[in-house]
């Protein structure tokens, strides 16, 4: 999978994560309640479930490179905020963000997920 496809497929990750909408639990909550027509992630729930078991060893294996993904595609934080919050500078975070994309694009590609 090219490295393009496997940020897509994080997008895709973090927006199931966050059900679905990509704006946060509360926004979904509130748009079901006034039956509001909410869009879904565009990825299924395998799909999304084997990114995030690929995560999850990403997690155990190197816990900075997970931490800035998912400050990054999970919380839609900019490279700047997670430099803030982690207090690792800027070119670090970009680092490790890219590391980790990497990491998971060669997981996915060997263990066949996506």
């Amino acid at each position: 999978m090219a490295l393009k496809e496997t940020q897509e497929k994080l997008k895709q990750w973090g927006m199931w994560l966050r059900g679905g909408t990509g704006l946060g639990y509360g926004q979904n909550i509130l748009g079901t309640i006034h039956g509001g027509g909410l869009p879904t992630a565009p990825i299924s729930d395998d799909h999304a479930m084997s990114i995030d078991k690929a995560v999850a060893v990403l997690k155990q294996t190197n816990y900075s490179q997970y931490r800035c993904i998912k400050l990054s595609y999970v919380d839609q934080k900019s490279n700047r905020a997670i430099e803030r919050e982690t207090d690792i500078s800027y070119r670090v975070v970009q680092r490790l963000i890219e590391a980790g994309e990497q990491w998971l694009d060669d997981a996915f590609n060997e263990l066949k997920i996506i």
